[in-house]
């Protein structure tokens, strides 16, 4: 049992009808007001003004097409890359460490001073392998999904541990985040429609953030 209080990870993605997520190390879609709401809620903390970030963790193969998403670094967070090999080039770049597991990064962001009580909200950012650990991890706490009401051509699915019989979906009014977009939305630029379909495991705490 932990002495210290572990930061939660809560996982961010998008998905088509088919649960593609990727497809040629890219996006399938672009959907400008879908990717306005991802970027206000990874690059921003909950409360305007204060002195903590976000952090983003990142798996190195995703990391590798980052400039095809957002940048290298992802704006306005602490970046962690995964990986067990400790590469060189994420280090180049400012606000942007790498760490070998989950573990190794909840720990550090719970524990370090550096980094204790300064971190927002922990979100994971992909792949799809990403995704996977974290959903089996114990410090998993919510699965923020834009489900997209379309098909598109997908070499990348998110991953089969999605399970909404093992999951429960967080009503609006229990969220706590204003930012989360609620019911269905129409992307004025292209008419795709998507809704943000939040998820946590039934027998946690739901009223915790």
């Amino acid at each position: 049992m932990e002495t210290w209080t572990p930061v939660k990870l809560n996982l961010i993605s998008a998905a088509d009808q088919n649960m593609g997520i990727g497809w040629n190390q890219k996006l399938p879609w672009q959907i400008p007001s879908e990717f306005h709401y991802f970027l206000e809620m990874t690059t921003k903390p909950r409360v305007t003004g204060s002195n903590r970030q976000n952090a983003v963790i990142i798996g190195h193969r995703t990391w590798e097409t980052m400039d095809a998403l957002t940048s290298k670094p992802h704006p306005g967070a602490l970046n962690i890359v995964l990986s067990r090999f400790n590469p060189p080039e994420p280090l180049a770049y400012p606000n942007t460490i790498v760490c070998a597991s989950l573990d190794q990064v909840v720990k550090m962001l719970s524990t370090d001073p550096e980094y204790e009580g300064l971190i927002d909200t922990v979100w994971v950012l992909g792949g799809a392998e990403v995704y996977q650990t974290a959903l089996k991890s114990r410090f998993f706490h919510r699965l923020y999904l834009s489900r997209i009401r379309a098909v598109y051509p997908c070499d990348v699915f998110f991953p089969e541990e999605f399970d909404e019989n093992l999951l429960v979906r967080v009503s609006d009014d229990r969220i706590g985040d204003s930012r989360v977009l609620t019911g269905v939305q129409k992307d004025d630029a292209t008419g795709v429609e998507f809704e943000v379909c939040v998820y946590e495991q039934r027998d946690q705490d739901s009223t915790s953030l």
